[in-house]
């Protein structure tokens, strides 16, 4: 793979991990802040077959989208138009019907909620990307459907649609699309190139997904159940995926290449960016709120949404752990954001400070902030493999960093 870019002087090692990293297919990126200037930002592969990713090419960042509509949400925490502990139907009176009359921002927030997804999404949505537009008739569903289960008794990840409902809630809040809010209020002031519906021109510059390495054998056995529970129609695993015409999106990658998806706001998980505009949006929170003179969020915001606020054995991903015979994988989130929470067992996903935070996204692919130490990182990659490459180019930057050695010897 050719790499492209520049690392700031003491940083080379970094290049010479993202060279060393098995991308195979595809292409990615990866950047870095300390101390509120870029230190790393390179990129390499290909952008779609026979052509290079270039500077500017930008990609899916799938679950990783999910950092910035937490993000829209603590700006309006923090500016006193939404309460995180106040009902949905504060904002959205409609939402309180079907045994949702107790939900929570918090609850939305957290993975809590237990609306997965809304009843019969066949009938509205398809995988051509016909429907995902209609953002009245998503919030008119969505408020007539049941939870998965009581809201706030259980934890579960909200695959798509933790961005519907943050996307209604800003909708009700400031009359505009959260994409619309997110360009105002974060893209254009920190000259982002990053969009939650991407425009035809950007769209020009977009990367293609493409399919993780064939699963051996031991690894197809141990998913059969997973793959069981994606087909069943009253499993939260396939209310999830959104499934509908037999499939769940993790059946379709080539849904999120199709320029109609991305043109529709998925405020979940269809966000265009790359590794430099991450780590500079994350960039401003890993610096109190605020980068190169714009203020987007307080310091105190960062530290009341980055705080751990939900924990327990989720409902979702695999649904029963491996073989249905383990438990279920513990799950913690913060209002919106994921990290590792202080966790000793390596991996750290999140690097090796505790408190940092951000969201993980298929292939690896993760925004985080570290106030502590003041980096932050993006990284994108449109081969959906494993979370390696991201773990190896975060410790890396790390062992680079004067005293970062010292922080995860304390931790470990």
């Amino acid at each position: 793979m050719i790499i492209s870019g520049s690392v700031a002087n003491g940083f080379e090692p970094v290049r010479q991990v993202f060279a060393e990293c098995k991308i195979t297919q595809g292409g990615a990126s990866f950047a870095a802040y300390v101390e509120g200037e870029k230190v790393v930002d390179l990129w390499g592969g290909e952008a779609t077959p026979g052509v290079a990713w270039e500077e500017d090419t930008l990609s899916t960042a799938m679950s990783t989208t999910k950092g910035l509509a937490a993000l829209c949400a603590q700006i309006l925490s923090d500016r006193g138009e939404l309460d995180i502990d106040a009902p949905v139907t504060r904002y959205w009176p409609e939402y309180g019907q079907a045994g949702k009359e107790a939900t929570l921002v918090r609850h939305v927030l957290t993975h809590t909620a237990g609306l997965l997804c809304f009843t019969d999404p066949g009938a509205l949505l398809d995988w051509e990307g016909n429907g995902w537009d209609d953002y009245d008739e998503i919030a008119r569903r969505i408020a007539a459907s049941p939870p998965a289960w009581e809201p706030g008794t259980r934890i579960g990840y909200h695959a798509f649609s933790i961005g519907w409902l943050l996307q209604e809630l800003v909708r009700r809040i400031t009359g505009d699309t959260i994409g619309a809010f997110f360009a105002r209020e974060v893209a254009q002031p920190l000259e982002l190139d990053t969009y939650i519906g991407t425009p035809d021109a950007a769209q020009r510059r977009m990367a293609d997904l493409v399919p993780g390495a064939e699963p051996g054998a031991i690894a197809r056995m141990l998913m059969r159940p997973v793959h069981r529970e994606q087909t069943d129609p009253r499993t939260p695993l396939a209310q999830a995926g959104v499934l509908m015409h037999g499939s769940t999106f993790s059946d379709n990658l080539g849904f999120f290449n199709l320029p109609r998806t991305r043109s529709a706001e998925l405020p979940a998980a269809g966000a265009s960016t790359n590794g430099r505009n991450l780590a500079r949006v994350y960039a401003m929170l890993a610096e109190g709120g605020a980068l190169d003179g714009h203020r987007i969020v307080s310091r105190e915001s960062i530290d009341l949404f980055r705080a751990p606020a939900a924990r327990g054995r989720t409902m979702v991903w695999p649904q029963r752990g491996i073989l249905g015979l383990l438990p279920a994988p513990m799950m913690r989130y913060a209002l919106g954001y994921e990290g590792d929470f202080g966790e000793t067992k390596k991996p750290w996903r999140f690097g090796p400070t505790a408190e940092s935070f951000g969201h993980l996204g298929a292939g690896g692919q993760i925004g985080l902030a570290d106030p502590e130490r003041r980096v932050s990182v993006g990284f994108t990659r449109t081969q959906l493999a494993d979370w390696k490459a991201s773990t190896a180019l975060i410790g890396a930057l790390y062992a680079c960093i004067p005293g970062a050695a010292r922080s995860a010897a304390e931790r470990s």
